[in-house]
Parts: structure tokens; sequence; C-alpha cells
């Protein structure tokens, strides 16, 4: 079962269960992209806190290496959001995910998480020059 939360505060919550890499879970996940990248949000916070039990190597693997390659076009940002017990298996599809050149970063805080999206959005922002030309 897949929970898409909406937008928050300029971002994608994307809740996933188990199995990751259901085909329901990889569909959602290529939404979720197209509508960030369609609205120019920050990017997409995908919260893996409520798995239970934790996913196998091989479901994370697979769900890492769709995202990665969905990823590559638009070059948008992915927070993994866990807990300490499933810290592992965020770490392993963050690296799975930078190592085929996605822009993924796990955290276990949602502040965290929330403020390293949103700096995206403050970096492509252009600054104000009027005021310095007067």
């Amino acid at each position: 079962m897949t929970l898409v939360a909406g937008h928050h505060g300029g971002f994608k919550h994307l809740l996933l269960h188990r199995p990751l890499s259901s085909p329901g879970n990889l569909l959602r996940v290529d939404e979720a992209i197209a509508d960030v990248e369609a609205s120019r949000a920050a990017g997409i916070l995908l919260d893996l806190r409520h798995l239970h039990p934790r996913p196998d190597t091989l479901d994370s693997f697979c769900l890492a290496k769709h995202m990665a390659t969905a990823l590559l076009g638009p070059r948008l940002r992915v927070a993994l959001l866990v807990t300490a017990v499933n810290f592992a298996e965020g770490r392993f599809i963050e690296t799975v995910c930078v190592n085929r050149g996605g822009l993924v970063r796990v955290f276990r805080n949602t502040v965290a998480a929330r403020a390293w999206l949103r700096a995206r959005l403050e970096r492509a922002t252009p600054p104000d020059l009027s005021a310095e030309a007067q």
C-alpha cells in the first residue's frame, strides 16, 4: 500500500510501504517526479519510517535503481526520511542513487530533510539585483 500525502512547503511528500519495488510504488515515484518537475517544487520527501518489517536488500536496490534512472533527467532532490531502525536501508538506497547520479540524501530528522529540499529552491532563485543597480 502506498499513500501520497501531497505537497508540503514546496515539496512532494510520498509515503511508501513494503514491498518498495512493487509496480505500484515505482509508478507513484515516477508520478511524484513528474509532478515535482511540472510544479517546480523543491523535490520529494520520501517517507520510509513506516516500513515494518525492514525491506530486504534486493527490494531496496530495485527501488534505488529505478529512482536513480528516473531522476537523471530532471535532477530533482529526494530526501529519504527514515528511523534509526531502518537507517541502514536508507543509506543503502542513498548510496545506490548517488553512485548512479541521483541527488538523494537520507535523514532521520524531518526538519533537516525539509531544509535540504528547500535549499535547492533558494539556490535556484536568482538574486534581486535591482537594489544594487540603483
